[in-house]
């Protein structure tokens, strides 16, 4: 298993997370001055990295190693939080600051000349003019004055719609004291955010050529954002990233959800209630309860979830998000509403990717991962129960 929560400090002397060619003298919303080293921290499924709060994260990039790196010299700073595996990174967000950056054509051209017109498509996110780039996976834009952001995603794993949300999901925090406190989920409104683009989008790397670096080798150019080619880079740190539980205002406590009067018990030890209703869309992992509980939640509203809200059918679409592969040709909302290929989905990957998926999930929908694992628990009681226990088992063990 990936031991996310021991790899949360930031990894030195990588070269190939280096944030080449800083822009960035300190701009209006720096906090501190140019020389001073970002902070970092998680929250749940929230990042922050110099005063900008990554709200929204694709599908699949959370289960991943995360690093942070600052890097500062006279002329101001640059800051990158990545997402990264098997050396190469997957995402990354990085804020620049510099008294240079006045608007999104200074930025590109400090550190996007690399990038000829055709390949960049003009297009807004957040309320900002922002470029794209659908080659190379890159976005940038400058939220005011003095400050520059760009996100990336490789576009060999995540489509346009994927780093429209990913982008529209960065935000300035206006409380530091208080992340996540804004109303609006980014990872949620992402797609209906201004900076969806109108036609195809690339990913976003914020200007740091590190993405481009690791992924020259395995990748290719079209994944190698080169705009910092020729920029010698400053001396760079890692930036400890410091963890904080996340906060659950509208549950008042996990052994209260559980013990809620409406939520059956997810210890399989109920009838399977209707497995029929599989088909027709409605949530056949709303539990282990009675024919009336299941055929009370055709919208996946049931309660499965915690007190917070958490739908049946959220937990299993997160899952089918979380487990099915970028090659894959299904759907995930199609996979999480038949219960049989969810659980074919679930028992074909391993033990630890099965709890990386829920612990995931649980984040994302602000439960507990024993929670989320009771929904699958709820389905694997049904099909035991529909097949019986030997066949059941057997399906098991074939499909791992």
């Amino acid at each position: 298993m990936r031991n996310h929560r021991k790899r949360w400090i930031a990894l030195a002397g990588a070269a190939t997370l280096s944030a080449a060619g800083l822009l960035g003298a300190a701009g209006p919303a720096a906090a501190g001055g140019p020389g001073e080293r970002p902070a970092a921290q998680q929250q749940g499924s929230t990042y922050t990295i110099d005063g900008f709060e990554v709200r929204y994260l694709p599908p699949g990039l959370q289960r991943l190693g995360i690093h942070a790196v600052s890097a500062a010299d006279a002329d101001g700073r640059s800051s990158a939080i990545s997402w990264v595996a098997s050396d190469r990174v997957h995402g990354r967000v990085t804020v620049v600051r510099s008294a240079r950056i006045g608007d999104v054509e200074d930025l590109r051209a400090a550190r996007y000349g690399h990038l000829e017109d055709a390949s960049l498509k003009r297009t807004r996110t957040n309320g900002a003019a922002a470029y794209l780039s659908e080659r190379t996976g890159e976005m940038f834009w400058v939220p005011e004055r003095g400050v520059g952001v760009g996100t990336y995603l490789r576009p060999a794993r995540w489509d346009s719609g994927e780093l429209a949300s990913f982008s529209a999901g960065v935000r300035q925090r206006t409380e530091p004291g208080d992340p996540g406190q804004d109303a609006q989920p980014g990872g949620q409104e992402g797609a209906a955010d201004d900076g969806a683009p109108s036609g195809p989008v690339g990913g976003a790397q914020g200007g740091d050529t590190a993405a481009g670096t690791e992924q020259g080798g395995a990748a290719g150019s079209a994944e190698e954002p080169a705009g910092a080619a020729g920029t010698q880079a400053p001396p760079e740190e890692s930036v400890p990233i410091r963890r904080i539980a996340p906060q659950r205002a509208a549950d008042p406590s996990p052994g209260a959800a559980v013990a809620a009067p409406e939520e059956p018990p997810q210890t399989g030890a109920q009838p399977p209630a209707a497995a029929s209703g599989d088909s027709g869309g409605a949530p056949p992992g709303t539990g282990a309860g009675g024919s009336g509980s299941a055929g009370a939640e055709p919208a996946g509203t049931g309660p499965d979830g915690p007190a917070s809200g958490m739908s049946p059918m959220a937990v299993r679409t997160c899952l089918a998000e979380e487990l099915l592969l970028k090659e894959s040709d299904a759907r995930p909302a199609e996979v999480a509403a038949d219960s049989g290929e969810l659980l074919k989905l679930w028992r074909s990957v391993g033990s630890d990717t099965q709890h990386e998926a829920a612990r995931v999930c649980a984040a994302r929908l602000g439960a507990e991962t024993r929670q989320v694992q009771q929904v699958v628990s709820a389905l694997d009681t049904r099909l035991d129960e529909a097949v019986g226990p030997r066949q059941g088992a057997r399906q098991s063990e074939h499909a791992r």
